[in-house]
Order: structure tokens, then C-alpha cells, then sequence
């Protein structure tokens, strides 16, 4: 099993040294936790597209932090592992073509989400079966480089 994840502020949280752990609800990462995550697949609105996504990442899942992070309530952080091998950017994935392509998917397999804006748990998706499989797909029309490396 992956993890859908919607990450509105890339670039804030970057620049503010957000990196290692993302936001969760704590019923919702009681959930993922226990189908034991590999991969989180990260998605973005692309500036002046309301309404469409782009696949912008796919980091390594992590029971623990993996790099030094602020004190944060760990009961409620989803922890990531940004230097892991699997941990990488998209390239490319910010074309109209790709960010259709992305968004027909999305609206496809998570509906409610788009509706309701991601907005706190509409945000995180298990990704099982067939639906991961048409994400992977989707993923390699595009180019990668490390997590690490500046995006």
C-alpha cells in the first residue's frame, strides 16, 4: 500500500526547513499506519489551475523521523525519509499535458477529494491495487532526480 498525500505549500514548507514529516489527522494516520506504507506520492495544485493536480513527488514512508525535525505532536505526523533512494521529484510533471493527464486520474479515483478541496483528511489517500498501478504509469512519463537535490 502507498499514501495519496496533498501538499498545499510546497514551497513555504520547503523554505522553512519542513522537511522529513507532513501533517496528519490522527485517526487517519492510525489508519495508513497499520497497512504499513511504502511510498507517499505527493501532489500539488499547479499555480492558476484550480481544480487540477500535479504529481510532484514520491518520498520513501517512515515509522520514525529519519532526519532532524522540530518538535511536533508525532501522534499526528506522517514521517518521510528524504534521502532514501525511493525519495524523488518529478521532472516535467508541471506540463498542461501532465497535469491533465494527473487530474483526469484524480477525478477518476478520488472525486470527493477534488470536491471538497483536499481539505484535512479529503488530502490522504491509501493507494492500493489498480489505482496505484495507473499512478505508476502516470509517473513514468516523467523524468526523477533526489528528493535532496534542489527541486
Amino acid at each position: 500500500m502507498d499514501v495519496l498525500y496533498y501538499w498545499k505549500d510546497v514551497k513555504a514548507d520547503m523554505a522553512a526547513g519542513h522537511i522529513g514529516w507532513f501533517r496528519s489527522s490522527r485517526g487517519k494516520l492510525a489508519e495508513l499506519s497499520e497497512s504499513f506504507p511504502d511510498r507517499i506520492w505527493v501532489i500539488k495544485t499547479p499555480a492558476g489551475k484550480k481544480g487540477s493536480v500535479q504529481l510532484l513527488a514520491c518520498v520513501r514512508w517512515s515509522d520514525k523521523a529519519a532526519v532532524k525535525v522540530p518538535v511536533v505532536d508525532v501522534q499526528s505526523t506522517i514521517f518521510y525519509d528524504p534521502a532514501h533512494v525511493q525519495s524523488m521529484w518529478f521532472e516535467g510533471s508541471d506540463s498542461d499535458e501532465a497535469v491533465e493527464m494527473t487530474s483526469k486520474w484524480l477525478r477518476e479515483h478520488f472525486s470527493a477529494a477534488v470536491r471538497a478541496n483536499f481539505q484535512g483528511d479529503n488530502g490522504i489517500h491509501a493507494l492500493r491495487g489498480d489505482t496505484l498501478r495507473q499512478l505508476e504509469k502516470i509517473a513514468q512519463n516523467f523524468a526523477t532526480h533526489p528528493f535532496l537535490a534542489t527541486e
